[in-house]
């Protein structure tokens, strides 16, 4: 995964996004100079793939996870793929519930809560754990860039709001690797509205709902934290919700949240009078929760049987 903050230059074409052109074609170029000279290896089950196309959220985690839902209640054996983003681990390892997320990192944990999950550095250095585990099914987070392995079947999801911003490749602008398009069978466009998509690939709207609602008092102002790819995108969905936000604060990508943190934070929601609120991925860094809600965000995806069928013939 590409860290890197995503400037207000990338949604348009600026005199700064053009004097990144030149970088950019070096990024541009080393891509395809890896692509060229790696030869992909078949991982020990039916892969898919979901990624994204740009830096920056755009809802790839929760996406896996409506996948892996639908695979649970299809009875398919499946295991969940994750590099363990900014965990401390060194070999390849299966998560449990209740590992420390400074060592196996925060989505990983999300992740575990719906199917057996394990981290590795490189997905070839998986192999030997993929084989102990015998999956039918491999579903890789992250990884559409990663010419390393073979794919059955990907899916980009992109940001309905942000888009492909300007449509530049980094640093110039959020594009990590524009000629992906030409590997994937699947788009899920995040968005809270129909907005269509011109591009010749199977396109599916997908919507965000809460869980649980009844946590949500509309009598009562919320502060809301993040440390999330993209966090404006979480701010909005809240404020769709009909509840007062009183307050926002975000922290970087993968923050790991110190006691310090927590208690200025509760320090300044107690002077505004209100309740913290947070997500799921944050959430499960923060010691001593009990202050604060934890907002879990769940994908729903329009024609979801249709893309299902499509995957299960890639897979069968």
């Amino acid at each position: 995964m590409i860290k890197l903050n995503y400037p207000n230059f990338w949604q348009k074409r600026t005199w700064l996004s053009y004097l990144m052109l030149p970088f950019a074609a070096i990024y541009t170029f080393a891509a395809k100079i890896r692509y060229i000279s790696i030869r992909p290896i078949k991982l020990p089950g039916k892969v898919i793939c979901i990624g994204n196309i740009t830096v920056g959220g755009t809802g790839k985690t929760q996406a896996i996870i409506a996948i892996a839902k639908q695979l649970t209640a299809k009875k398919i054996k499946f295991v969940i793929l994750s590099k363990g983003y900014g965990g401390k681990f060194k070999l390849p390892t299966q998560v449990e519930v209740g590992m420390n997320p400074a060592i196996v990192g925060d989505e990983a944990l999300e992740l575990c809560c719906h199917g057996t999950t394990i981290i590795s550095r490189k997905v070839t250095d998986s192999i030997t754990l993929l084989k102990q585990l015998s999956p039918d099914v491999i579903l890789v987070d992250d990884g559409a860039q990663n010419p390393s392995f073979l794919k059955d079947f990907t899916i980009i999801t992109i940001d309905g709001n942000r888009g492909f911003g300007n449509g530049l490749p980094i640093p110039a602008g959020p594009m990590r690797k524009p000629d992906i398009m030409e590997q994937t069978n699947a788009i899920l466009l995040v968005t809270n509205e129909n907005i269509p998509l011109s591009l010749n690939i199977d396109t599916y709207i997908t919507t965000a709902s809460i869980c649980p609602v009844d946590k949500l008092d509309k009598d009562k102002k919320y502060y809301a934290f993040a440390g999330i790819g993209h966090p404006e995108r979480f701010f909005n969905l809240l404020k769709t919700q009909d509840i007062e936000l009183v307050q926002t604060k975000i922290f970087p990508d993968h923050y790991a949240y110190k006691t310090d943190d927590i208690m200025e934070l509760e320090k300044e929601a107690g002077h505004l009078l209100s309740t913290l609120i947070t997500t799921a991925k944050d959430y499960v860094k923060i010691p001593n929760q009990t202050n604060i809600i934890c907002y879990n965000v769940a994908l729903v995806i329009q024609n979801e049987e249709k893309l299902m069928e499509k995957i299960y013939e890639k897979i069968s």
